[in-house]
């Protein structure tokens, strides 16, 4: 009931429950934010294996 009040997952009229729209969101930012890392860390890596 917290998850769902916070509007983080949904109930289904099956009874199951699904991951919400916002919760899906989040979790693309964290991919994004995740693959703009590991590219960073991999110019840096290259930069310094040049030497």
């Amino acid at each position: 009931e917290d998850l769902i009040a916070e509007g983080l997952v949904v109930k289904l009229d099956n009874g199951n429950f699904a991951y919400s729209v916002k919760t899906l969101q989040i979790a693309e930012r964290f991919r994004q934010q995740q693959a703009r890392l590991t590219a960073k860390l991999e110019e840096t890596a290259e930069r310094v294996n040049r030497f």
